[in-house]
């Protein structure tokens, strides 16, 4: 979707989520965490990259 001067995006709602993975992971190992958390940032980065957040 696109208007004047924005661009929209409309997704489907996911009830899952970090936190409740996690939550039902407890034991989850650190290196499986690290590279998790690595994929959110690196998605962050993109983001920053392509002028979408600041």
């Amino acid at each position: 979707m696109e208007s004047t001067n924005n661009y929209y995006m409309i997704l489907e709602l996911c009830d899952y989520d970090l936190e409740k993975y996690m939550k039902l992971h407890p034991d989850t190992p650190e290196p499986k965490a690290i590279e998790m958390l690595r994929q959110i940032v690196n998605g962050f980065v993109a983001l920053i990259k392509e002028g979408i957040i600041h």
